[in-house]
């Protein structure tokens, strides 16, 4: 077996999607572009893979141009995620999120 130096950050942006605040980062998981279409429930999506990239930078000029170059019908939505796989990612895309409740800041 290998073995493979994590990184632990804090950080999350709103292009990642990811299960928690905080992201154990492996430096050899790759991140993944999909188109992610809401379908006629809110809680039914449906995932299409576009690329994937071995840093975020990459994903993220890519994903970057793709919104500015290609405009999608309005239930479909360009995704960054960072997983395992790409059964993984798959996973997490199709999950069930609630939608957050704005506070009164927010507004």
């Amino acid at each position: 077996s290998t073995d493979r130096q994590l990184t632990v950050g804090t950080t999350v942006t709103t292009d990642i999607l990811c299960l928690s605040k905080t992201i154990i980062q492996d430096p050899n998981m790759p991140y993944y572009i999909y188109v992610v279409t809401s379908l006629e429930t809110a809680s039914t999506k449906s995932v299409n893979l576009v690329t994937d990239f071995e840093n975020f930078k990459l994903a993220k000029s890519e994903v970057r141009r793709l919104r500015s170059e290609e405009r999608l019908p309005d239930n479909q939505a360009y995704k960054i995620i960072f997983a395992d796989d790409t059964a993984q990612a798959e996973q997490r895309l199709s999950e069930f999120r609630e939608e957050p409740i704005a506070k009164e800041w927010e507004k």
